[in-house]
């Protein structure tokens, strides 16, 4: 088990905009933390949700939680379209890995941000900020 998120990719949300279900992580490329959002499936939403509201240590009230994806995978799940990931969970000095089922979609997307090496391979996954009308 490694002892660092290093070079982990950050699981940090779901979210739901008129019905487009997209996940929003967190990577780290050139020294520059980018937050990222691509679109999932409505089955991969609930999932993903599970993964990023899990609390599973005892100062719930301190210290936010980060979800990170270890890289590590299992696809020999009765659902060929399933897989089980390990997710290193972290809230302050605590940390612990779990695993939670999720398509084998949603990995291979993963998969792939982990392999990316320029930023510009990413720029369209960046949120645009919202614009402002004055």
């Amino acid at each position: 088990m490694r002892d660092s998120n290093a070079g982990m990719i950050e699981i940090v949300d779901a979210v739901n905009l008129d019905n487009t279900y997209s996940a929003i992580i967190g990577l780290k490329l050139d020294m520059e933390f980018l937050s990222l959002r691509f679109e999932v499936s409505e089955s991969d939403y609930p999932r993903i949700r599970n993964i990023v509201t899990f609390r599973p240590f005892e100062n719930t009230a301190v210290g936010i939680y980060h979800y990170f994806f270890s890289g590590s995978y299992q696809k020999n799940t009765p659902k060929k379209e399933m897989a089980i990931i390990n997710i290193r969970v972290e809230q302050l000095n605590q940390h612990k890995q779990f695993n939670f089922p999720i398509s084998v979609n949603f990995v291979a997307n993963l998969l792939w941000f982990g392999s990316v090496k320029e930023k510009s391979e990413v720029d369209r996954f960046i949120p645009n900020p919202p614009s402002t009308n004055n």
